[in-house]
């Protein structure tokens, strides 16, 4: 029985295997073996991008060789110096690009960039957005109320986020099904659980804060 190739398998088992590997590995590692590897990485339409701010060589280099429409998660973190990673990730690509990105996570300690990226990014397929910052001003939570208003966002995660209806009314128009926020009220949550009516699953990270009714 002769040995088989990896050369000699069909394109969907190698985009299948590709599925498993980081976009770096993909990129410099397969890509630059044969023609006919670098075809059918070329031809593959389902990476997974993740970079932190303290990897911009590796990003030009991802910038280089793959196109936006055939990234479907974005994995975008501070990063030890957190100089901010959005502001190095839209030197290196255009946002309105990602036309087919499903899953967006934001990983930041301040809000540089964030208005840049979410006003722009696509989201006629985006299904979860998660946002992990050390504080989300009102500003960057005006832009995930239009998200959430304007799309069929199905999971949101904004770990660090407490809700305060006083601030702000939770949306009635949303598809919402899964959502994470640091803390709220017990009016808070009422209000969220009264508006989203497809919500199956609410997780409250540090618990309902204390008293019936929010004071103003």
């Amino acid at each position: 029985m002769s040995n088989l190739l990896l050369m000699d398998l069909p394109t969907e088992m190698l985009h299948r295997i590709f599925d498993e590997l980081d976009v770096y590995t993909i990129i410099s590692s397969v890509r630059v073996v044969c023609r006919q590897l670098r075809d059918t990485v070329n031809s593959y339409n389902r990476f997974k991008l993740k970079f932190s701010s303290i990897e911009e060589s590796r990003l030009k280099l991802v910038s280089r060789h793959i196109q936006p429409s055939n990234v479907i998660s974005l994995d975008l973190a501070g990063g030890h110096n957190d100089k901010g990673c959005i502001r190095v990730f839209l030197q290196n690509f255009n946002i309105n690009q990602f036309n087919r990105l499903r899953s967006l996570t934001i990983e930041q300690a301040n809000n540089i960039g964030f208005a840049d990226l979410l006003s722009n990014v696509s989201t006629d397929l985006m299904f979860s957005l998660t946002i992990n910052a050390r504080i989300l001003r009102p500003d960057t939570f005006s832009i995930i109320l239009q998200l959430i208003i304007g799309t069929k966002l199905r999971k949101l995660n904004l770990n660090s986020f407490t809700y305060k209806p006083t601030i702000v009314s939770w949306p009635i128009q949303n598809t919402l099904e899964q959502l994470t926020i640091g803390g709220c009220s017990y009016d808070g949550y009422r209000l969220i659980v009264a508006n989203s009516h497809g919500l199956r699953k609410l997780i409250i990270k540090n618990g309902l804060m204390s008293g019936v009714s929010e004071a103003v």
